[in-house]
């Protein structure tokens, strides 16, 4: 797949950060909410390779991070690190099928509550890994793996026949 416009990449991801802001919030399932910035890195990982991944990934990272209460950068370097990752890993795989967009998107989820939970560990008071995984890691990852399947198959909507345009 081609690069994208960097105009509607742009706009695509201001519309999933204030959706995840505004319209989230109000349909939590036990305090957690699934992570649309993160599901946009690993499309644009999956999609686009790892350099492209990374770029999104520090971008939507950054965003997160000005609209969370947590470790200022943690998000930003955790995201493109993640996006870096799935570009590598997108390589093989068959980009266009629900279960990859599933299964990768959960398994990245997971992978960055739990670098984010390290990281923020080194400057703040966490709880302890067994609870966090329990109450918050396991169920934000599953939430977002399922909000996943239609957020990937409207990008791929969107971003289906873009060519590199600046």
């Amino acid at each position: 797949m081609h690069r994208p416009r960097y105009s509607i990449l742009i706009l695509t991801i201001l519309a999933l950060l204030t959706l995840q802001v505004t319209v989230l919030p109000l349909i939590k399932v036990q305090r957690v909410r699934p992570d649309l910035l993160l599901i946009a890195v690993c499309f644009a990982g999956l999609q686009w390779g790892p350099w492209f991944g990374l770029g999104v990934g520090v971008s939507c990272g950054l965003l997160k991070d000005c609209f969370s209460q947590g470790l200022m950068g943690g998000y930003g370097f955790c995201f493109g690190l993640l996006g870096l990752v799935v570009g590598h890993l997108g390589r093989p795989l068959y980009k266009e099928s629900p279960f990859t967009h599933v299964t990768l998107t959960f398994s990245i989820s997971m992978l960055s509550f739990f670098l984010y939970y390290f990281l923020a560990k080194l400057y703040q008071v966490m709880p302890p890994i067994t609870t966090s995984f329990r109450y918050v890691i396991l169920p934000a990852s599953v939430y977002t793996a399922v909000f996943a399947l239609p957020l990937f198959y409207i990008l791929l909507k969107i971003f289906g026949g873009t060519t590199p345009r600046r």
